[in-house]
């Protein structure tokens, strides 16, 4: 009797064992079948398909991302934006170029630099070229932009400068083309706090280089940031594919200066 509980029990575990195996087998067998179905869907998706479902797929992770900073629709005071004066190649004539009223007695000036290199001239580079905020006749702030001036007189980048008429805040976007194509943002900010002077504006105002959010663009060496509404109480506003987000910029602060362009 004993002998034949043995048998029993054997022959049920080999009835087990073989319903693993079976079982495994046909999860296996599935995976990979699904794994191929996959495989065979982006083989028959067009290039232009691939780029679309990747590019939607870096706009998600964008979402996920910088969920914290949504908000709604800001409503945000009046903004002016300013330009430098541009040929029909979009290069800033330098000719023309003067110093930009934002407001009575506040003034943005730009201070057009070279090219300075880091290292060697196919290494990282940083420029010359300054960003100037004068209150009153003061200068109060300057920083270091992205435009540069080569020897023949041309200028490469261009700049838009954004002015909130009731906080005074300015916020700078800085763009240069090309090979190594990249954004720069500054903000001028007056500080919390800071005693009024001539005119009753702002004493004391600080710099802010700004990192500003992207993501990639499939096609392209330049992130998309989305469109930049403006600046209110230390936030920038931005509308990425119809959300709005307020980021400030204490939380995207850039700290190195150096570019490549290719």
């Amino acid at each position: 009797m004993a002998n034949c509980s043995r048998c029993k029990y054997m022959v049920l575990s080999g009835l087990l064992v073989v319903s693993t195996c079976i079982f495994s087998s046909c999860q296996s067998d599935r995976t990979l079948q699904h794994s191929k179905l996959q495989q065979a869907a982006m083989r028959s998706m067009t290039d232009v398909e691939r780029q679309i479902a990747l590019n939607n797929q870096y706009r998600a992770d964008y979402a996920a991302r910088y969920s914290v900073y949504r908000c709604e629709n800001p409503g945000l005071p009046v903004i002016q934006s300013y330009k430098p004066p541009t040929d029909n190649n979009y290069s800033i004539i330098v000719s023309k170029l003067r110093p930009i009223e934002l407001a009575p007695s506040i003034v943005v000036r730009i201070q057009l630099g070279k090219v300075i290199w880091v290292k060697d001239r196919n290494g990282p580079r940083r420029t010359s070229t300054r960003h100037i905020l004068e209150v009153a006749g003061r200068e109060m702030a300057r920083a270091e932009g992205l435009l540069t001036k080569s020897s023949d007189g041309r200028i490469s980048g261009n700049s838009t400068i954004q002015f909130n008429e009731a906080t005074h805040e300015v916020l700078i976007e800085d763009f240069i083309g090309g090979a190594g194509a990249r954004y720069r943002h500054i903000a001028f900010l007056p500080e919390h706090g800071s005693a009024l002077g001539k005119d009753d504006l702002p004493f004391k105002w600080r710099t802010v280089y700004v990192d500003l959010p992207s993501h990639v663009l499939v096609g392209s060496e330049l992130g998309e940031i989305g469109k930049v509404h403006g600046i209110l109480n230390g936030k920038i506003y931005v509308e990425m594919n119809g959300q709005f987000y307020a980021f400030p910029v204490d939380d995207f602060v850039e700290e190195k200066l150096e570019f490549t362009l290719g």
